[in-house]
């Protein structure tokens, strides 16, 4: 689809050329077709598709080399050249080399508008196509102007806090804010590129898009979550387990346990490992370390033999004098 807007021409042309001319102005632009905006992507992706296109832009008699077919009405007013194309504070701008014929009738104020000619991909702009030297601005607020100067103090100064915007700054921002802030945009507008062929879109809102999708974290399976706890308790458990059999090993090789309460001490060291060691610590040797096996062999020297010491650790433990010699 293609859109229209209207802009300002300088009369004071010099030497046939008309330096700095500002083709596309940042800002919301109302028009017939929809609001048009010419923000910061906007203007790069017009300055992108110049360069990929390296040829100068036709500035015409009322849009006529678009829409009409009399080649005597098609005529040239005078060409864009790209390769003077940038970015400015302003927006997109460039140097316009006029043909004699309109530079006279610009400086005698017979035509007094310039009009670009936008190609639009659903309300984005996505590359300047043409400008026509125009009478009739579809834009009530933009006055005629008759040099330059009176251009920018005119019409930019009002538009400066909207730009501003555009470039990410604060209202209070000065004009070497700006700038730089510009010249940024330029440094990056090559890297730009790259990044939406790498990305394989066309705009910065594909590419947004795509982005969140490469960046998005994997989706959450609450099986997954399940199963890792479940790893994750019986490694635990497991850890608690080799942990208990240490310390237990360790009593009764210390003969401060009989075999008979090896089970509940597991149990308990697992439990409360700090427990158990507290309650070993201050245990009593209750069975003799040569009848407790303590290096893994049974001893076979007076093995059921009820002696005073086994009668004595019985009676503490209260079990049988004769239950206890056996396991002894």
């Amino acid at each position: 689809m293609l859109v229209t807007l209207l802009l300002n021409v300088s009369t004071e042309i010099a030497d046939g050329l008309l330096q700095e001319t500002v083709l596309a102005p940042y800002g919301e632009h109302p028009h017939t077709a929809g609001l048009q905006l010419v923000d910061a992507p906007a203007v790069e992706r017009m300055l992108a598709a110049m360069s990929a296109d390296g040829r100068d832009v036709c500035v015409d008699y009322l849009h006529n080399s678009i829409k009409s077919d009399d080649p005597q009405k098609a005529i040239a007013a005078g060409w864009v050249l790209w390769n003077t194309a940038k970015i400015t504070p302003a927006g997109l701008t460039a140097t316009i080399k006029w043909n004699d014929d309109a530079a006279t009738l610009i400086r005698d104020k017979k035509y007094r508008f310039l009009s670009p000619v936008f190609m639009a991909n659903g309300g984005v702009i996505t590359k300047l196509v043409n400008l026509g030297l125009t009478n009739n601005p579809n834009i009530p607020a933009m006055p005629p102007l008759s040099n330059q100067t009176q251009f920018s103090t005119q019409q930019e100064k009002p538009k400066m806090k909207d730009l501003l915007k555009k470039l990410g700054l604060a209202e209070t921002a000065t004009e070497a804010d700006a700038i730089a802030a510009v010249e940024k945009l330029q440094a990056n507008s090559a890297g730009s590129a790259g990044l939406l062929a790498r990305l394989q879109v066309n705009d910065f809102t594909a590419a947004t898009a795509r982005l969140t999708e490469l960046l998005a974290p994997p989706a959450y399976n609450p099986a997954d979550v399940s199963a890792m706890q479940a790893r994750i308790t019986a490694m635990e458990s497991a850890e608690k387990q080799r942990g208990a059999e240490l310390l237990v090993n360790d009593a009764l090789a210390a003969g401060k346990l009989t075999p008979a309460q090896k089970a509940w001490a597991l149990g308990y060291a697992a439990e409360n490992p700090e427990g158990f060691r507290g309650y070993i610590a201050n245990a009593q040797v209750i069975v003799p370390l040569a009848a407790s096996g303590a290096d893994g062999k049974k001893v076979a020297a007076n093995a059921g033999v009820v002696t005073d010491e086994v009668k004595l650790i019985a009676n503490q433990l209260g079990l049988k004098p004769e239950d206890l010699a056996k396991v002894s």
